[in-house]
């Protein structure tokens, strides 16, 4: 509840990763945006396919 006052209020911190891109608008360099968030990973047994989604760094 104190989240949603302090939000209410205009106190809530300033978004992050790809939430504060989308605040940017037109001015966002997606392709970092994405580099920076996600990691093609091919799938077995269907090798056209790819899914995108965060992986941590070290497990690159």
């Amino acid at each position: 509840a104190a989240a949603l006052l302090a939000i209410a209020d205009g106190d809530a911190p300033a978004p992050q990763g790809v939430g504060a891109a989308f605040c940017d608008g037109e001015d966002v360099d997606w392709t970092a945006v994405f580099d920076d968030t996600a990691t093609f990973v091919r799938l077995p047994h269907y090798p056209w396919q790819y899914a995108t989604f965060p992986i941590p760094e070290e497990d690159r």
